[in-house]
């Protein structure tokens, strides 16, 4: 939550400047969906990462382990 919350506050509470030479077009909906959906996705599983797929936290523990494995017994 903290990690979009600069995102938030410039999008939504600091004053537009005056002289801003910036014009943009239409927002394009090819690159607002996927923003969209992987910010939905990363609140979701943030809050429940037992939601979608069933056992994640368990597959997640897997693959740490199976990667650190050989690490000379670090995160044993």
């Amino acid at each position: 939550m903290a990690y979009l919350m600069p995102v938030v506050r410039m999008a939504f509470f600091k004053p537009e400047p005056v002289n801003d030479p910036r014009r943009y077009g239409s927002i394009s909906y090819c690159m607002l969906i996927p923003i969209c959906f992987t910010t939905i996705l990363a609140i979701v599983l943030g809050i429940d990462p037992e939601i979608f797929p069933p056992d994640f936290y368990e597959l997640a523990k897997m693959a740490s382990t199976g990667i650190t494995s050989d690490w000379w017994g670090w995160l044993e």
